[in-house]
């Protein structure tokens, strides 16, 4: 008796412990995270001695997230450079090197209602187009975090040219689009 009692009990504690829901996994399409889209307009302008003398624009559409690691973006645009270069033997080789603006964000809701922009813009060009066997290169690189208010643009990063007056600026505006 007292074995049959044994038995009926540990059946009931094991029915009552599968009768317990165990939390899932967050489900790969789970994206509860995810807030409002926004449009993040970069405008990257090159200045001389203040003036503007060049100015390019890129765009991108992500979603807003309250926690980080959730919200990227990425923009790259350009071009791969052949370089030619001479080997140990003596041979011409060709390598090639990217020549463009490559931005990545990421971007999140503070409590206050403003955004945390979270940007790493990286712009090189060949400032002469001469010789590509010993092409100089210029650009920059810059790795901000900022807080933004949506609907106005807001200057994130300068940079002077350090062989120049030139000076780079980037400039963003984030769009809410819902």
């Amino acid at each position: 008796m007292r074995r049959f009692v044994l038995i009926i009990l540990v059946l009931l504690a094991a029915a009552a412990a599968l009768a317990q829901e165990t939390p899932k996994p967050a489900a790969r399409n789970d994206f509860s995270w995810a807030r409002s889209p926004y449009r993040l307009d970069f405008t990257i302008k090159e200045l001389d001695d203040g003036k503007v003398i060049n100015s390019r624009s890129y765009s991108m559409v992500m979603q807003s997230a309250e926690e980080r690691g959730r919200s990227y973006g990425s923009v790259k645009a350009g071009s791969k450079v052949p370089i030619i270069t001479t080997n140990k033997e003596g041979q011409p080789t060709t390598t090639y090197m990217d020549v463009g603006v490559e931005i990545n964000s990421q971007l999140y809701v503070l409590e206050n209602g403003n955004l945390l922009l979270g940007a790493n813009a990286e712009l090189n060009s060949l400032a002469s187009t001469q010789t590509m066997t010993n092409p100089i290169l210029r650009g920059f690189h810059s790795n901000t975090t900022s807080e933004i208010s949506a609907g106005k643009p807001a200057q994130i990063a300068l940079v002077d040219d350090p062989v120049s007056n030139h000076r780079f600026q980037i400039e963003v505006t984030a769009t809410k689009l819902r």
